[in-house]
């Protein structure tokens, strides 16, 4: 009967907290998790996440390289039944994907693109 709600970064969620993440999806957990996506670890002061795109600029001036990985496909492969992606300044869009989400009865994903 527990709500299980999950909140956390696309650094922590892509990069640091992949693999936890990605057998969560693949057990079919029943719990709602919402990925705060803005292409950096907050904490680093700047530093590219693995969402980043290719040719993003650090605010030191180093150029991301590497190709991003993209939370809604890595959800969609792994099997997680709900997959939805929002923008944070959407708050009409966004507030509903998030009452879906808590509402079903499985896995649910939501990615939400913060600038």
């Amino acid at each position: 009967e527990l709500l299980y709600l999950g909140v956390s970064g696309d650094g922590d969620s892509a990069s640091i907290g992949l693999g936890q993440f990605a057998h969560a999806m693949r057990r079919g957990v029943d719990m709602t998790y919402i990925v705060e996506n803005n292409g950096v670890y907050g904490l680093t002061k700047g530093q590219f996440s693995a969402s980043a795109d290719i040719g993003t600029k650090a605010k030191k001036g180093d150029v991301n390289q590497q190709p991003p990985i993209d939370p809604v496909l890595l959800a969609m492969n792994l099997g997680a039944g709900f997959v939805a992606r929002s923008f944070s300044g959407d708050k009409a869009q966004l507030v509903p994907l998030i009452q879906a989400g808590l509402k079903y009865p499985g896995f649910a994903v939501i990615d939400i693109i913060s600038p």
